[in-house]
């Protein structure tokens, strides 16, 4: 899978923040659209284990390309 024109400050400040918030590492998976129209879509998820201070949860954001973060990805993160 090749994932195109991801937006680096909208990936960057989100790295930042999952660091800030803990994370010490993330997995990264993505999901192809069909519709040569419509974005695909970068997941990264962090696990409980690569929290550094073993928070309980799972953090999970889906970045449609080309998009910025929206106060819902924001309330994710909390």
């Amino acid at each position: 899978m090749n994932l195109r024109k991801i937006p680096l400050e909208s990936l960057i400040n989100l790295l930042a923040d999952l660091f800030d918030g803990g994370a010490n590492y993330i997995d990264i998976s993505s999901e192809e659209n069909d519709d040569d129209d419509a974005p695909d879509i970068m997941k990264i998820t962090v696990k409980p284990e690569y929290l550094a201070d073993d928070d309980e949860g799972i953090i999970e954001i889906d970045l449609p390309e080309g998009m910025g973060l929206t106060d819902n990805d924001i309330d994710d993160l909390i």
